[in-house]
């Protein structure tokens, strides 16, 4: 067991060493005063009973021992300690160096020193650095050695001087040497051996330029010294030549960097300071007193400047300092308002870096100091610019945001974020901060189905969304998710980036909708009202056409009746006359005049009857076509109605035409169902249409021969709200020339005396001005006719 005395105890703390004793297990006996300070160990570390082994545990965890693993440090430096007395040198992480001997004790244990040899290392590498450049320049000396005899003029020189020139043994003569310094420095050479040749200069020494054998310009520093006669005269001079070219480079560059430094704290308005804190005083360059408005006087010593800071500011500057001080920051720097010379308030900014002795402890600091209060200014009313800015784009009901160059998010106001967020998912929302790339939110707000408009290609969205982005143009309209309008307007700014303002126009487009949906209703309201009008007009027409044709009807149908019975009962009188005369005794001639007058008469009395009737038959036609609709107006089954105008119309032909014959197709939809019309008004139609079908057919089948056959089909379609009848023949179709004139009155394409011409007007008037609906034709030369009528299901009479 190791035992430490009180007096030697006391005796040790007094060392500058960090003085140990651990016992045979290695852990501590005694540790001075000092052994904690120098290895920076807490108090818990340095107790009696603590293991060596934690404190290498700790010296490796905070980087003692450089990078590794912590148990693989402590490992070896135990291995180490074990090899008996040791002594190693350990470079701490604040760039201390620090000797540790760890020495075995005759009665066990261990005892360990440490000394901080920052300083003395540091000298020894300065004074080894010392020897390798005194080495070098003598080296250097000894090989550009000259002799030159003054009376004779000759020169001799070293190898070394004519390597170091490219000349050859015997090639530089005294004269050659002269004629190549540089004629600038040519003056200033001659001058420096006249006075060391008449004993005004013990050596000589020069610098100059002079061209070597390639006429390359160096620089030469040059030491001589004169070996004189009884008289006093020099005669000769021994001296040396060394190459300064690289250091009157590095002295340029030097001076170079120096002005450009000098240039550049001018421009940054600072200057440099170095303060000496062991002395207390403190150098200012004359560009600080200039920036800060101060003279040498008022600023002399580093407490001038302490009280001319802010109170305010005077804690934390002392916080800075002493943070730095520490070693808690590597450099020190803070900002802080001082009285100016003026007796203003002015703002300063200052960094420093602090230098330490061998203790660690701060014993100069260098640094600037500039003012910065046109900055601050600056700074101060870009705050303000920036918050009336924020204020007033928080105050607007449009969405603001302003993108840089490379589209990325810089600001944006409270409304911009309550449209994006509202309306989308928290993954979407959360994206919306400064930084935020545009392509990136759209497409994450695409997959997330923000925009219920953007189609199912999301590089195609993303084109068009990124190309109108990049025109900048004119503004368009976004529809988001849960039912948001917005009209977004884009436009760019002089440094490319991007202003977009978004409006909500929901309310517009929800009225927009409303007065749409409210002009169709008085659209179709009107259609309405105009097809109420055109129906009664028509049946005020037809009422008072009604009224005409019966008048005209009994007007002209009584002499009518009288020509065709009165022609008639001519006619049989004629041949009565015929048998009156035939018992008459005439000669032949007279009688053959008297039979061909007789003849003819008849013939003419028959053609009276003829046409009588025709015109009895149009007086009928006319009759019908403009009597009021007949029959009730009630629901009625269309397929029905269809089937029994098939039906009627077949077995009518059938009966007035021997040996008729023609297909009949029908295709009804059973869904077809009811609809509001006038059956008897729908019947005559359809059974006009199919006697014009069964017409056509017949006339085609007369043309082409028996290998034709007439086919004939009725169909029927459900149309939701309206019914469709279509009627199609395969007969001989309708001329492309008069098609447009079917629906005329008294228009007709059969031969006189077989079609009145009304039969198609009156359908035409049945169908869109009594039941408010459409028939149309469609026809092809020779081959077929189908005619298509649609009706609605209510007729809004």
């Amino acid at each position: 067991m190791v035992v430490i005395d009180t007096r030697l105890a006391a005796g040790l703390d007094e060392i500058s060493a960090g003085f140990a004793v651990f016992d045979e297990n290695l852990k501590l006996v005694f540790c001075n005063a000092r052994y904690p300070l120098i290895r920076g160990y807490p108090a818990a570390l340095c107790k009696p009973g603590v293991e060596l082994t934690e404190l290498f545990r700790y010296n490796a965890a905070r980087g003692d021992y450089g990078d590794g693993d912590v148990k693989v440090h402590v490992t070896e430096r135990v291995a180490q300690i074990q090899r008996g007395n040791v002594t190693v040198d350990q470079v701490l992480g604040d760039g201390r160096v620090l000797a540790a001997r760890y020495r075995p004790l005759a009665c066990g244990g261990l005892a360990t020193t440490y000394e901080d040899v920052t300083e003395m290392r540091r000298a020894e590498i300065a004074l080894r650095h010392d020897q390798t450049r005194y080495e070098l320049v003598t080296q250097a000396v000894s090989e550009g050695l000259y002799d030159w005899d003054i009376g004779s003029g000759q020169l001799q020189v070293s190898t070394r001087l004519n390597a170091l020139f490219d000349f050859k043994q015997g090639e530089l003569t005294s004269y050659d040497w002269v004629a190549r310094v540089h004629p600038d420095d040519i003056a200033s050479y001659r001058a420096a051996l006249r006075a060391h040749f008449t004993g005004k200069t013990s050596v000589l020494h020069a610098e100059y330029r002079i061209r070597d054998k390639a006429d390359t310009i160096r620089w030469v520093e040059d030491h001589g010294l004169s070996i004189r006669n009884e008289a006093g005269r020099a005669v000769r001079l021994v001296g040396a030549v060394s190459d300064i070219t690289s250091r009157k480079n590095a002295e340029r560059a030097l001076r170079e960097s120096e002005e450009r430094y000098s240039l550049a704290m001018s421009a940054i308005n600072e200057g440099v300071y170095d303060w000496d804190l062991t002395r207390d005083e403190i150098f200012y360059s004359p560009n600080v007193m200039e920036v800060l408005g101060f003279t040498g006087l008022e600023m002399s010593t580093p407490k001038d400047w302490i009280r001319r800071i802010h109170p305010e500011d005077l804690p934390a500057y002392q916080a800075a300092w002493a943070a730095h001080f520490r070693g808690e920051t590597r450099r020190f720097f803070c900002e802080m308002r001082y009285r100016h010379a003026d007796g203003s308030t002015h703002w300063a900014r200052q960094h420093g870096t602090g230098v330490r002795d061998g203790s660690g402890r701060v014993v100069r600091v260098v640094g600037s100091t500039g003012d910065i209060t046109a900055e601050k200014i600056l700074a101060h009313e870009r705050d303000e610019a920036r918050t009336r800015l924020f204020v007033a784009l928080e105050s607007i009901s449009q969405g603001f945001a302003l993108f840089d160059a490379e589209d990325r998010l810089l600001m944006c106001n409270s409304q911009y974020r309550r449209f994006f967020t509202q309306a989308s998912d928290p993954e979407v929302s959360a994206m919306i901060v400064p930084g935020m790339r545009f392509e990136d939110y759209v497409r994450k707000a695409y997959e997330k189905g923000m925009y219920p408009d953007a189609g199912s290609d999301i590089d195609a969205y993303l084109r068009s969304r990124l190309e109108r982005r990049r025109a900048a143009g004119s503004g368009f309209e976004l529809k988001l998710r849960d039912g948001t309008w917005l009209y977004v307007s884009e436009r760019r700014t002089n440094d490319s980036g991007l202003v977009a303002v978004y409006t909500d126009i929901t309310d517009v487009k929800n009225r927009e909708s409303e007065l749409r949906a409210a002009r169709l209703a008085a659209e179709t309201a009107l259609a309405d009202l105009r097809a109420a009008q055109d129906r009664l007009v028509q049946t005020e027409k037809l009422a008072s056409l009604g009224q005409v044709t019966a008048g005209i009807a009994h007007e002209i149908k009584n002499p009518l009746n009288f020509v065709n019975n009165f022609s008639a009962l001519s006619a049989e009188l004629v041949g009565e006359m015929k048998e009156a005369l035939s018992g008459i005794d005439l000669d032949k001639n007279k009688r053959e005049e008297l039979d061909e007058i007789a003849q003819m008469l008849k013939d003419n009395l028959e053609k009276v009857v003829q046409h009588g009737k025709r015109a009895d038959s149009i007086v009928k036609n006319m009759l019908q076509h403009s009597r009021e609709a007949s029959g009730e107006h009630r629901p009625s089954d269309i397929n029905v109605i269809v089937d029994e105008s098939l039906n009627l119309a077949y077995h009518g032909a059938r009966a007035e035409k021997a040996g008729f014959s023609i297909a009949l197709q029908r295709h009804l939809d059973p869904s077809v169902g009811m609809a509001d019309v006038y059956p008897q008004e729908i019947t005559r139609v359809l059974l006009n249409l199919i006697s014009n079908g069964f017409y056509a057919t017949t006339k085609r089948k007369a043309e082409a021969g028996d290998g034709f056959e007439p086919t004939l089909i009725a169909a029927t379609k459900n149309l939701g709200d309206k019914v469709e009848i279509r009627i199609r023949d395969n007969g001989t179709g309708i001329p492309e020339g008069v098609k447009d004139k079917i629906f005329n009155p008294f228009f007709t394409t059969k031969p006189t005396g077989e079609g009145t011409g009304l039969g198609l007007s009156m359908s035409h008037d049945i169908i869109v001005k009594q039941h408010g609906g459409s028939i149309d034709v469609e026809t092809e030369p020779g081959l077929f006719t189908e005619f298509k009528i649609v009706l609605p299901r209510t007729n809004r009479r």
